[in-house]
């Protein structure tokens, strides 16, 4: 759900990192394949149309999300499975799925804990790899994963705190299970509606709707953002794609003068058509290309799938980027 939200705000797959550990909708149990919708009884929205995954089954892993976070992978890992961003980056990173006190399990049998979390912001702090970070987290006893995490600008939130559930809601009689769970459904709701209609709504606007009787647990949220409190954190800084000015289009490259030493936009289609047409060697002295470079905000999402069939099986759909 809220992948499919965040790419109706803009956001292209270029900017999400999509962990999905298993095709849900391609699941021989799944009675309508291609299709997941975390309604009952409906198929829209479906929230596998048009995705594009790049951590798929065994590739979400705990050693690889860590990686990624920390920006220390292996240089056969390709750009669009990094986390390429800068001091001036917002990340989002939604997780939902089974947890408990100070961990997050991935693929039913390992777990991120709360101290490998904290030390991989850490070092992502080190080398200015964020300006702002919010963490939402849906699990059981989901609060805690944050008891570690001592880096500025930062808000987590948890959709449980110590010693409670995390409750799935509805039942798909066709499944046998749910779908969804209450506080990622909430959200969800949240951003479909009152965030559409008034784009100053806040953090803590959105956590104002998550009371007891909708979640059945209290969410625990943490703010180490030293002069703005939830009221001033606006949802549109990590929900709404907000491509910066100066940022260079995906038809262009950047090279690297070297007789002036400065940094030159050249059009790639342009270049590639003198090459492809040329009658002899076109030299490119004095000219280098320049990796890309992330001037835009990045959201983090990372889908894990339904598992248990009891109401407190939160299912379903967690983490991306922006």
């Amino acid at each position: 759900m809220i992948y499919q939200f965040l790419k109706s705000e803009g956001f292209p797959d270029s900017n999400i990192i999509l962990l999905i550990p298993e095709n849900v909708a391609c699941n021989p149990r799944n009675y309508l394949p291609g299709v997941v919708s975390c309604f009952d009884g409906e198929t829209k929205p479906n929230i596998f149309h048009d995705v594009e995954v790049d951590y798929r089954s065994l590739d979400v892993s705990v050693d690889n999300f860590i990686d990624l976070l920390k920006g220390r992978q292996d240089p056969s890992v390709p750009l669009s499975k990094r986390l390429r961003t800068d001091s001036e980056s917002r990340i989002l990173v939604f997780v939902n799925g089974h947890g408990g006190n100070e961990y997050i399990k991935m693929q039913d049998t390992h777990v991120i804990s709360a101290y490998e979390l904290g030390k991989a912001f850490e070092e992502l702090h080190a080398r200015g790899g964020y300006k702002e970070i919010l963490f939402i987290s849906d699990s059981c006893q989901a609060f805690p994963i944050f008891n570690y995490v001592n880096v500025p600008n930062f808000v987590g939130i948890g959709s449980s705190v110590k010693d409670q559930y995390a409750f799935s809601y509805g039942f798909d009689t066709e499944l046998g299970m749910s779908k969804t769970d209450r506080f990622s459904l909430e959200m969800y709701r949240f951003l479909t509606t009152t965030y559409k209609h008034d784009r100053r709504a806040t953090l803590a606007d959105m956590l104002k709707v998550m009371t007891y009787d909708k979640l059945l647990s209290e969410y625990g949220v943490m703010n180490t953002f030293p002069k703005k409190s939830l009221n001033q954190i606006y949802i549109s800084d990590f929900f709404t794609y907000q491509n910066k000015k100066n940022s260079v289009p995906i038809n262009h490259i950047l090279v690297k003068d070297e007789e002036t030493d400065g940094e030159v936009e050249e059009d790639l289609d342009l270049l590639v058509s003198a090459l492809t047409n040329a009658t002899e060697d076109v030299p490119l002295t004095g000219k280098t290309p320049i990796p890309p470079r992330l001037n835009i905000d990045l959201s983090l999402i990372h889908i894990s799938e339904p598992t248990r069939q009891a109401e407190i099986s939160y299912a379903v759909f967690c983490l991306k980027k922006k």
